[in-house]
C-alpha cells in the first residue's frame, strides 16, 4: 500500500500541484487541498490500485476537491473588519423564480453598468433576458460566433469588476 501511494507521489505530484493551484488564487489553500487529495488517495489506496486511467482518475479526484473546497468555504460565515459590510451565504432560497431573479439583478445591477455598451447589451440580452446566441447575433447584427465572444468576455468583465468591488475596497 504504501509503495502504491509513493509511486503515486513520485508519478503525478506535479501534475495534481499544477492543476489544483491553477484553480485556486492562495498558495496555502492550494496546499491544503492538495494534502486533501493524499489523504483522499491513501485511504482509498485498494480501489485507486485498481485504476485503468490514473492520470484522469487523478485530475479529476483533483478537480472535486478543489470544488469541495469552495462549498466548504462558501457555507463558513465570512468575519470582516469594521469596513466591511457583513455578507450573507443563502443556502436555500424559498423565493420563486421571478423574485430570486429580480433580487440578484439588484445586486449584479451596478456591475453590469460599468461595462462597455456592446458588452453590455450582449449580456443582457443573453443572461437576463434569456435569449439564444444565435438570436442575439441576429440581434446585434454580429456572427454567432461574435456573439459568444461579447457575452464571454462580458461575464468576465463583470466577474472582475464584483472581484475588484467586494475584495479591494479601500475606505
Amino acid at each position: 500500500m504504501e509503495d502504491k501511494v509513493t509511486e503515486i507521489w513520485e508519478n503525478f505530484d506535479k501534475q495534481l500541484r499544477g492543476l489544483i493551484c491553477s484553480k485556486m488564487n492562495n498558495n496555502d489553500e492550494c496546499l491544503d487541498v492538495l494534502q486533501d487529495v493524499y489523504l483522499k488517495i491513501i485511504k482509498n489506496i485498494d480501489k485507486i490500485g485498481a485504476v485503468e486511467n490514473m492520470p484522469s482518475y487523478l485530475n479529476k479526484l483533483a478537480s472535486n476537491a478543489v470544488i469541495d473546497h469552495y462549498r466548504q468555504r462558501s457555507k463558513k460565515p465570512i468575519s470582516g473588519n469594521d469596513n466591511m459590510a457583513e455578507l450573507v451565504i443563502i443556502d436555500e432560497v424559498n423565493k420563486d423564480e421571478e423574485e430570486l431573479k429580480n433580487c440578484c439583478l439588484q445586486c449584479l445591477e451596478p456591475g453590469i453598468n460599468t461595462l462597455p455598451g456592446k458588452y453590455k447589451e450582449a449580456l443582457i440580452l443573453s443572461e437576463l433576458e434569456g435569449m439564444p446566441q444565435k438570436e442575439v447575433a441576429e440581434k446585434l447584427g454580429i456572427t454567432l460566433s461574435g456573439a459568444k465572444s461579447r457575452v464571454q468576455r462580458a461575464r468576465e468583465k463583470l466577474r472582475v469588476e464584483i472581484i475588484r468591488c467586494c475584495y479591494n475596497q479601500k475606505s
